[in-house]
């Protein structure tokens, strides 16, 4: 086979780089004045969507109506739809499980609660026709008319996106990237359509190393923002033929690593090595930069968000992205995993302030994400994420699950077997442990479900051991409530009303 042809049958993965393109007044002004035609066609392109919604129960990024037929051109005007479709069919996912926490929490009757969730799960609230249930059967009118009256109220509280400061995202239908022909100093150039017919803006681009060592076919994105952000030229490259080169090259070494997130150390592996043990220290400087620069702000009446606290939170997003890459890639070359299992991601820590906690979560996990998706995808590793609930609390020699078994931050002493470790070494002993136990696979699982089945599995793994572990149960608070509460699946009771009076 060739290799061309070994191109073309391998499925694309994309990469994306940002490119700032170099733009002087005049060509500044005639890029504003196309986001400013954006901004005005965009609201009417929502009112547009909107009736179709509420007409025909979907959103068409197809629909070829003559809306703002005169301020743009048919393919600004189809990339407007399409952004817009985009940003109203994430918005109603949102309010789709605001629905169903609605649903799930009310008093309903089985069937009843049944018909509402298929409703929701089809996003048919305001489809015409009827809707029918697996088994044949055609939901009723009236509990239509239910759907639609408790998706209103789920709605209510949420502002709707109004579009009128839409940032504009141009795809290769108007934009174009060239090679330079002479020009040494830039070595790429951007054509972008604009509002004059037949003169399109040609935008220098700088040298970008990475971007210029890439190998594969280009896509074009061109995002155009108001204020300092400016234009971003964002290129995806297909990279397929240089992973499957990586991934035939990677040599395993080892079956599976599991990793304990921590907010003192990065991460902690089943093997015992810390990683990134400053990582809570330069949390702590980055907290103490934002913070007291938001809260000089706030003092003098001044809006929170100016160009120093972007520039704070674009370093901070910077340490974050780097030290995690630095992080995985450095465990990836010392141990070699053909397997990484790991927690449900959940960025919280008490020592620092509410905003460094929002900005964490916000960040972190996607750049955590987005690096495991790298390895995945570049060397074949398999990515595994099991349910964390209690591995904090549960020794990972004898299964035992005590709140007292972690004396402090970093020591895990078991009240049962007596086995000291390190709190998240152990930890990240039972997210391994975890691994091959289809039932922890299921991360949307209530915690107390997990608990429930940890406690119902100790006793067995603890039968004929000494009278301290009999002892230990009699005391455990969980080992008490458990007691007290049927088996869900076995006596058919509901997880919830189960799950509520194990807690009470």
């Amino acid at each position: 086979m060739s290799a061309s042809s070994t191109r073309s049958a391998l499925k694309p993965i994309w990469r994306a780089d940002v490119l700032a393109p170099v733009a002087n007044a005049g060509k500044a002004a005639k890029v504003d004045a196309l986001l400013a035609r954006w901004r005005q066609v965009a609201p009417r392109m929502a009112a547009e969507q909107w009736r179709l919604f509420f007409e025909t129960g979907r959103f068409n990024a197809l629909h070829g109506a003559q809306t703002a037929l005169g301020l743009l051109g048919t393919a600004h005007r189809q990339m407007v739809r399409r952004q817009v479709v985009g940003m109203l069919q994430s918005w109603v996912a949102n309010r789709q499980n605001d629905f169903k926490s609605a649903v799930q929490n009310a008093h309903l009757s089985a069937e009843l609660r049944h018909q509402l969730h298929t409703i929701n799960s089809l996003k048919a609230w305001y489809v015409p026709g009827d809707i029918a249930l697996r088994s044949g059967a055609v939901i009723p009118a009236d509990v239509r008319r239910l759907a639609r009256r408790i998706f209103a109220g789920v709605c209510q509280p949420h502002r709707r996106p109004s579009f009128r400061r839409i940032n504009a995202v141009i795809d290769r239908r108007a934009v174009r990237l060239e090679k330079a022909k002479t020009s040494r100093a830039f070595p790429h150039w951007v054509r972008l359509s604009t509002l004059e017919a037949g003169q399109p803006l040609w935008l220098p681009i700088a040298h970008q190393p990475r971007f210029e060592a890439r190998t594969g076919a280009h896509s074009l994105t061109l995002q155009v923002n108001s204020g300092e952000a400016g234009l971003r030229l964002v290129v995806l490259t297909d990279v397929a033929a240089d992973f499957a080169q990586s991934r035939a090259a990677y040599a395993p070494r080892c079956a599976a690593i599991a990793l304990d997130l921590g907010l003192v150390n990065l991460f902690a592996t089943d093997g015992g090595d810390i990683l990134g043990r400053d990582w809570l220290a330069k949390l702590k400087d980055y907290d103490r930069q934002i913070s007291s620069l938001a809260a000089y702000r706030q003092r003098h009446g001044l809006k929170t968000r100016s160009p120093r606290y972007r520039q704070c939170v674009a370093r901070f997003r910077g340490y974050l992205q780097t030290r995690i890459g630095q992080v995985l890639n450095t465990l990836v070359a010392t141990r070699a995993p053909a397997e990484i299992v790991l927690e449900g991601l959940d960025f919280r820590a008490p020592e620092l302030s509410r905003r460094m906690n929002r900005l964490l979560g916000l960040y972190g996990r996607r750049f955590i994400d987005q690096k495991l998706l790298d390895l995945e995808q570049r060397l074949g590793i398999t990515i595994t994420r099991v349910h964390a609930a209690y591995s904090s609390q549960q020794c990972a020699g004898c299964g035992y699950v005590d709140p007292k078994n972690r004396i402090s931050r970093d020591r895990f002493v078991c009240r049962a077997c007596g086995r000291s470790r390190h709190a998240d070494a152990n930890a990240a002993r039972i997210l391994g442990q975890r691994r091959s136990l289809p039932v922890f696979r299921n991360l949307k699982q209530h915690r107390h479900d997990i608990l429930r089945i940890l406690v119902r599995q100790y006793p067995e793994r603890a039968a004929g051991r000494s009278a301290t572990a009999t002892d230990r149960i009699a005391l455990n608070p969980y080992f008490q409530r458990f007691r007290a509460v049927p088996d869900v699946k076995a006596e058919g009771v509901d997880s919830r009303k189960a799950s509520t009076a194990f807690c009470t």
